[in-house]
């Protein structure tokens, strides 16, 4: 009779990916090779998400979980790669080693999360506007818990941060923008709010691009709201520190729609 891991890796009624979506390749099925072992990878990878296959789980050999899956080794070995590439997968050298369940690390999540949302953004699949709200709900209320929680450390990082020197080129403080973006959301001490705006922060520079070229104080602009910002959560003043990171965003907003 089957483990639970076995079943989770057959899929529960039984069959791999073949199943699932018209099965990996075949010689005589037309199928492409490349589309088998992202078949493979996807049904490998629901298994992961969904807890079926728990962290630590050792995978069974090459061999026995390709025939498992009703693959050749070669579409097994690619599928396997992949998601190694993307840390849902280890392996490991030695008498006790093999391929296994692997532990992401919040940045393997974060990583993960930018490269989709940079996919999408780059095939008109993530609007202006989703970004936007997403990112209003996110950090405006974020602002809020900073301005309660906030440390002294931190409110000297975004009062610096706020005050660019003078004569400090576009890069560096599009750099101390995104810089105060971390130190807010970190100083609003939610250990998932950092892994939420972090991937979302990669895709909003080129998306506020005609924003910047259309203002040419653009960067005085963000500083001076920003500056806002920071000064309400030195005074601990949620309500203020909220709405003032909410109309910085919306004002990003009505920018880029302008434009």
């Amino acid at each position: 009779m089957a483990t639970e891991a076995e079943s989770a890796l057959m899929g529960r009624g039984g069959t791999g990916p073949r199943a699932q979506a018209a099965g990996p390749r075949q010689e005589a099925s037309g199928v492409s090779s490349e589309l088998s072992y992202l078949q493979v990878a996807d049904h490998l990878r629901e298994q992961i998400l969904s807890g079926a296959l728990a962290a630590g789980h050792r995978l069974p050999a090459e061999a026995d979980l390709a025939a498992q899956l009703g693959v050749s080794r070669l579409t097994l070995r690619e599928g396997i790669r992949l998601l190694m590439s993307e840390k849902l997968i280890t392996t490991r050298r030695g008498n006790a080693g093999g391929t296994f369940v692997a532990h992401p690390s919040s940045a393997d999540v974060v990583a993960a999360l930018g490269r989709a949302f940079r996919v999408m953004a780059s095939t008109d699949h993530l609007p202006t506007a989703d970004i936007l709200e997403a990112w209003a709900l996110i950090e405006a209320p974020a602002a809020r818990l900073a301005a309660e929680r906030r440390t002294q450390a931190e409110i000297d990082q975004l009062m610096e941060l706020s005050r660019p020197p003078a004569g400090l080129g576009e890069e560096q403080t599009a750099d101390r923008s995104f810089e105060f973006h971390r130190v807010l959301v970190q100083a609003a001490r939610n250990a998932l709010l950092p892994m939420l705006i972090r991937p979302l922060s990669a895709v909003v520079p080129e998306h506020f691009a005609p924003t910047r070229a259309a203002r040419p104080r653009f960067w005085y602009d963000v500083m001076e709201e920003l500056r806002q910002v920071a000064s309400a959560v030195e005074a601990q003043d949620g309500d203020t520190a909220e709405a003032a990171m909410l109309a910085h965003i919306r004002r990003l907003g009505r920018g880029a729609a302008a434009t």
